[in-house]
């Protein structure tokens, strides 16, 4: 062997294995070098998002440094923007005062001169009953002035874009009581209808009928409140005076002159006289102080009168009970409405006292007989008229008359000549006529058996009505037909 060839080393196994494992460590260090430097950005960025943070919170702390509200805040009016609570309240009472300084002026709303006394009063909004309700924009402020930072910066965002306006509350009663205080019934009127004087029944005389007005409440309301409320949005530019109509609503009258005249009479439909020259003192007084009652009497189309009650009433004026010359005038009164063709209906007396019942003192009579109502059954009012004039009852009957038609009544009396022992005795009223028909006519004191109304158009009898036989009145109070 040579010596060079002995100069050459001899590899051991270690020294044939590959870079391999430098290559590693150099991986390692790379690696390890960039989390360094990962670690230090992260840091850095953490401490740039800290002092960024720090700097809006400083930045914000700053800005909220006070208790002024967030610019573009708008509350009743007032630009609130950059100025405290305290602020704001301060010029809302400003505002108020200016507001309170506002005057109404009500002026009708149609053309009536005793409604321009509208024009003489002026009403401040607190008479009104006007109110403002500051309470949701004080609760607003209150929050603001109790908030912490966070309630602040979020009511910074969400006040920025908030203008609330001023509202106005009314107090209805407030404001009901006051207008009736002022006004009374100029403004609260009720209708009055039309009156016909009927002392000469074929030629009336009218008072003309006036239509009321009350106060449209609701209106008035809605009016006022939309007023106040446009002078409210001036701020503290408000006009002083504020011109309202009164909303008023015509209540018209239920009888009108025009109804009135298309009822008149225009005819005598019958004409009753009875003798009364031979009652005594007592009745004769009765049937006067009837006649008086009755006269003038108007009955309208539909309305009825009751035999009892009319009779009743003069006894309690007269201060009498049991009389038979009322229930004689009663009666008179139905023999008028029977003649001039009115309906005539019978009420039961079973639900009436014996004492409201008759006069006569055979009670047994008495509850039998019935109640007479006399209803105006035509398209007219019917007026009565009358009298008791040299010893005769005289009533008239005045009404719409039909083309044509007449009424008759006829009764049929018993052939036996029944005798009242007790009636003959007492002084009945006696029609006046003449001698042949006084000759023709069965007694008096005979009850009749049938009676029946007759009636004709142009003299041709058209219906022929039968009439209770109760209705005739044939008892011991009053007279017989």
């Amino acid at each position: 062997m040579s010596d060079k060839d002995s100069n050459k080393q001899v590899s051991s196994p270690d020294d044939e294995v590959p870079h391999s494992s430098s290559i590693y460590r150099r991986m390692i260090s790379a690696i390890k070098e960039r989390c360094v430097r990962h670690r230090r950005a992260m840091i850095t960025a953490v401490a740039l998002v800290g002092l960024i943070g720090a700097g809006f919170q400083g930045y914000a702390a700053w800005s909220l440094r006070d208790d002024r509200l967030p610019e573009g805040y708008q509350v009743m009016g007032i630009q609130a923007g950059g100025l405290t609570p305290a602020e704001v309240k301060q010029r809302f009472n400003e505002q108020l005062g200016k507001w309170k300084e506002i005057a109404v002026m009500f002026e009708p709303d149609r053309t009536e001169a005793a409604l321009n006394k509208l024009l003489n009063r002026q009403f401040s909004l607190e008479e009104l009953g006007v109110e403002f309700n500051e309470e949701a924009a004080f609760k607003q402020l209150e929050e603001w002035e109790e908030g912490g930072f966070w309630t602040r910066l979020a009511l910074k965002r969400e006040l920025a874009d908030v203008q609330l306006e001023a509202e106005a509350v009314l107090n209805d009663q407030k404001l009901l009581n006051t207008m009736q205080h002022a006004y009374g019934s100029l403004i609260d009127r009720k209708p009055q209808d039309a009156i016909a004087n009927y002392s000469n029944p074929l030629k009336p005389t009218f008072q003309v009928e006036e239509p009321g007005i009350e106060l449209d409440e609701h209106s008035l309301k809605q009016l006022l409140l939309k007023k106040v409320t446009a002078e409210l949005k001036k701020g503290d530019q408000p006009d002083h005076l504020i011109m309202l109509r009164m909303p008023l609503i015509t209540l018209p009258a239920s009888t009108t002159v025009q109804m009135l005249e298309e009822r008149k009479p225009d005819a005598l439909l019958s004409r009753t006289i009875y003798d009364v020259s031979h009652l005594e003192e007592r009745e004769l007084k009765a049937v006067s102080a009837s006649a008086k009652l009755l006269d003038g009497k108007v009955l309208v189309p539909g309305e009825a009168m009751q035999e009892r009650s009319f009779a009743v009433a003069v006894e309690d004026q007269l201060d009498l009970r049991d009389s038979e010359g009322v229930y004689q005038a009663a009666a008179v009164m139905y023999q008028a409405a029977l003649q001039a063709g009115l309906a005539v209906a019978e009420q039961s007396p079973s639900s009436m006292s014996v004492s409201q019942v008759a006069s006569s003192a055979d009670m047994e009579s008495a509850v039998i007989r019935p109640e007479l109502i006399v209803r105006n059954n035509t398209k007219g009012d019917v007026i009565w008229q009358s009298e008791v004039h040299e010893g005769k009852l005289i009533v008239d009957l005045y009404g719409k008359k039909e083309p044509g038609v007449s009424y008759e009544i006829e009764t049929i009396h018993s052939p036996e000549n029944v005798q009242d022992k007790e009636g003959m005795n007492l002084k009945r009223l006696s029609m006046v006529k003449s001698q042949e028909l006084e000759e023709a006519e069965v007694s008096a004191s005979s009850p009749p058996k049938e009676i029946y109304r007759i009636k004709r158009i142009d003299g041709k009898v058209v219906q022929r009505e039968r009439i209770a036989v109760s209705m005739t009145r044939h008892m011991r109070s009053t007279y017989s037909y």
